[in-house]
């Protein structure tokens, strides 16, 4: 049985929508029930869904997807190593693409992010291979706030700590952690950042994905460093960028708007500026 006839047989084929990072921390893993029912939704594509700047989006809509009251089961953390490599993000368009699929399918996995090309949003005429031209990707970043404390989180709480430039394209995505101090007692809270690209009017060009995790740093913690808050980014193409940390970039028309951008053209995304 191949992996598309498996899920339709799982329920539907649900993977309209584009990507998040898939990972037992998550806020909405099980969506719309709780991480912890025993009744789980393996063909859950609810934290995909596009947050769109048309949709003039409320902060407490578009912020961690909306899912605040989706916690992860007790116990359940993004675990990030301080200084070390973190491998626990499956890039996938649906629970059932990642390694949180239902546990009794047995089909090998999806080596790309989504059998779709087109849920990667890259340009028209790119096609599926091993070396991605690094142009055609947006990049996607975790961000870290050093509380437990998930009702009073906000988007200007957290801090970038990691890019990875050439995502989203493998389900199994990595991205490189600096040393960091310990979290407090409960965790700290973190959120997984994507804008696709809209270079050659691949979609809708201001679709912005916000996911949130309980996460925790673990390995060689240093308590004296510090995190500091993040800088609001700008578009840099063509001047200096901020330097220092920063903010995970926003677009909505009910926010601040934290990123001057141009729907045409590659603006918004997080790729390195040399």
């Amino acid at each position: 049985m191949s992996l598309h006839s498996e899920l339709l047989y799982n329920e539907k084929n649900d993977v309209d929508g584009s990507i998040a990072c898939w990972n037992i921390g998550m806020f909405g893993l099980n969506y719309p029930g709780q991480a912890t029912d025993t009744q789980q939704n393996w063909n859950n594509n609810k934290p995909v869904v596009p947050l769109r700047q048309s949709d003039d989006l409320t902060v407490d809509e578009w912020f961690a997807h909306g899912m605040k009251d989706y916690p992860p089961a007790p116990g359940n953390f993004m675990e990030l190593p301080s200084g070390g490599t973190f491998d626990g993000c499956d890039l996938a368009c649906n629970r059932f693409y990642s390694r949180l699929r239902r546990p009794d399918v047995t089909v090998p996995q999806e080596e790309y992010a989504c059998p779709d090309l087109a849920v990667l949003h890259v340009p028209r005429g790119a096609y599926f291979t091993p070396t991605p031209n690094s142009t055609w990707l947006g990049g996607s970043a975790l961000a870290i706030s050093y509380t437990s404390d998930v009702d009073s989180l906000g988007p200007d709480n957290m801090t970038v700590i990691s890019v990875n430039a050439t995502s989203p394209w493998w389900r199994l995505t990595t991205y490189e952690i600096p040393v960091l101090p310990p979290c407090p007692p409960g965790g700290c809270l973190c959120t997984w950042n994507w804008f696709h690209t809209n270079q050659d009017h691949e979609g809708y060009g201001a679709e912005m994905y916000n996911v949130l995790y309980r996460c925790n740093v673990t390995g060689n913690t240093d308590p004296t460093v510090v995190v500091h808050s993040g800088k609001v980014p700008t578009l840099c193409e063509d001047g200096p960028c901020v330097s220092g940390p920063k903010k995970p970039m926003v677009s909505t028309l009910s926010y601040v708007i934290t990123l001057e951008y141009t729907t045409n053209k590659i603006s918004i995304n997080f790729r390195r500026r040399e």
